[in-house]
């Protein structure tokens, strides 16, 4: 391998690096601030109870808004990594190592160019280009890119999953499931429900005709009826 593609290796494992790096950051930012956008708006349509119109644009703002954090922080770096598309070059790289390395500040940089200076270059430039190189070759660029700083990131991320996971053991989490089951279905019409529930207790629900026959109600929720009535056939009657 000629010194000149042994640069050019070393920079492409940076750049491979510092976009899996992006990844990793994106994923702890896509995935938070999607949890956080989520609870927003779920929320929101939950203690607002909207008509069908203002459903079916909050349903988009939400697609709209997980798209667009999905395609930032997560599919363009994952793109990047795959050779997609126009990806960080080498002079851009070598400033990035530069600051890291400030012994090498401009060593780099100035390498490639001279690199670029003629694509004939004579015997004593070309001698002067390698010992440049060769004088790089123990500096470890890959190590300006540190996975370990994406730690303070993590907050993004924990506390959203936090939140979700409190609604969930407290057992409110209908707040987020019917909310959500309302905006998917925009377009129908959701009546509220009623704050209790009627509970049968009679086990057995068969009489002779004429016969009189008890029925027997819990209600449980947070608050109870005025009064019930059951309807029949030829009527209602009201229950004691």
């Amino acid at each position: 391998m000629e010194m000149k593609d042994a640069l050019r290796e070393k920079l492409e494992v940076f750049i491979r690096k510092y976009y899996v790096n992006r990844l990793i950051k994106g994923l702890i930012y896509g995935l938070g601030l999607g949890l956080c956008y989520l609870f927003i708006l779920t929320v929101a349509e939950y203690f607002g109870r909207f008509g069908s119109d203002t459903r079916f644009v909050l349903l988009l703002a939400l697609v709209a808004g997980l798209t667009g954090i999905l395609g930032y922080y997560i599919l363009y770096p994952l793109a990047k990594l795959f050779n997609l598309g126009n990806r960080l070059g080498y002079d851009k790289a070598a400033r990035i190592i530069g600051k890291h390395f400030p012994d090498v500040d401009d060593k780099i940089l100035n390498t490639l160019q001279l690199q670029t200076i003629s694509t004939a270059q004579s015997d004593l430039l070309k001698a002067s280009i390698d010992q440049r190189i060769q004088g790089l070759s123990p500096v470890p660029f890959s190590n300006a890119i540190d996975f370990s700083e994406n730690k303070k990131y993590w907050p993004v991320l924990v506390v959203p999953v936090l939140v979700f996971t409190g609604i969930f053991i407290s057992g409110r989490w209908d707040v987020v499931s019917e909310s959500g089951k309302r905006l998917a279905a925009y377009n129908e019409e959701f009546l509220p429900e009623a704050p209790f529930d009627f509970v049968l207790k009679n086990l057995e629900l068969t009489g002779e005709q004429g016969e009189d026959v008890t029925f027997e109600l819990d209600f449980t929720g947070s608050s109870t009826p005025a009064d019930a009535e059951i309807v029949l056939a030829n009527g209602n009657a009201r229950m004691v």
